[in-house]
């Protein structure tokens, strides 16, 4: 909610009509869910539940605490975005 939110300010504040996230930024965030998702049970104790998409990655949830989460939502990055 904290990242929607600052991103809907952002928008307000440059008087655009939206915002979208980079490529690249969305790749990387991907790249280092993936990686944190590898040191964990769903992926290192042979679990197989619905957690995992066909591929074998685990899409479902975010491999770290949820403070951890909670701390990347509250600092929104501007260049990861374009504004329109």
């Amino acid at each position: 909610m904290y990242y929607i939110m600052k991103s809907i300010k952002e928008v307000d504040k440059n008087n655009a009509q939206a915002i979208e996230v980079l490529p690249e930024a969305e790749n990387n965030y991907t790249n280092m869910i993936h990686s944190e998702m590898e040191k964990t049970v769903w992926k290192t104790g042979n679990c197989n539940s619905w957690y995992q998409s066909k591929s074998g990655h685990v899409i479902a949830m975010f491999p770290g605490f949820s403070f951890s989460y909670l701390k990347m939502a509250k600092n929104f990055k501007k260049g990861h975005h374009t504004l329109y």
